[in-house]
């Protein structure tokens, strides 16, 4: 499997943030488990549905933070 197929992305402070996800286990059969991979970087000048625009049309599967904290996200499409 792909370790590599999910990015997150969030805003904080007014910048753009994106993070590969990698997946690190199973949560007791409710589906994977992910970890942080590293940062994915975000082209200049977008805004956080634009960020997820732009990875979407590379392929990439993304979740988007509708929360106001990376800590305790709310994670979408």
């Amino acid at each position: 499997m792909n370790n590599r197929q999910i990015i997150r992305v969030h805003t904080a402070e007014g910048t753009v943030y994106a993070r590969y996800m990698g997946v690190t286990g199973l949560d007791f059969g409710q589906g994977p488990v992910y970890s942080v991979d590293g940062p994915a970087p975000v082209p200049a000048g977008l805004d956080q549905q634009g960020a997820v625009d732009h990875f979407r049309a590379q392929g990439w599967t993304v979740e988007q933070d509708h929360g106001t904290d990376f800590d305790t996200p709310e994670w979408g499409e």
